[in-house]
């Protein structure tokens, strides 16, 4: 029984961490309403809506000596490559995942999902606001 016990163990630390990683996901999701926040008004700014996309899914890359080719280390950083992160966000080429859309789920799986990238777009099209710490329009 102790060895089914020590088998089983890792297996359900494991659900367990996949499901955080799903509930974080959906949590991520369901701040951007569906359709586009500048359709409705609501502006996305870096320190609200983008920073915590950028800490989640961009920044074990791009950071200072990192494998990305530039840094997100601040928003003046992304505020500088904000067409180009909406761009590559869109067209699924950021952040980078190999497995294909019909592989079963996997821990810290990177896809972005379409709100979010929408997030990315509204904000490059409004102009890269930074705005202030702390208080996102997006519901």
């Amino acid at each position: 029984m102790v060895f089914i016990s020590r088998l089983f163990k890792p297996v359900t630390y494991h659900l367990l961490a996949l499901g955080g990683v799903v509930i974080a996901s959906i949590a991520l999701e369901a701040r951007a309403p569906l359709g586009t926040a500048l359709a409705q008004g609501i502006t996305p700014t870096y320190y609200t809506d983008v920073q915590p996309i950028i800490e989640t899914h961009c920044s074990g890359c791009h950071v200072d000596g990192g494998i990305a080719p530039f840094a997100l280390q601040s928003g003046a950083d992304a505020v500088k490559w904000s067409a180009r992160i909406a761009a590559v966000t869109k067209s699924g080429y950021m952040p980078p995942w190999p497995a294909g859309p019909d592989s079963p789920a996997f821990l810290n799986d990177r896809r972005l999902g379409v709100a979010t990238k929408q997030i990315f777009s509204d904000w490059a099209a409004a102009g890269a606001p930074l705005g202030r710490r702390g208080a996102s329009q997006i519901p």
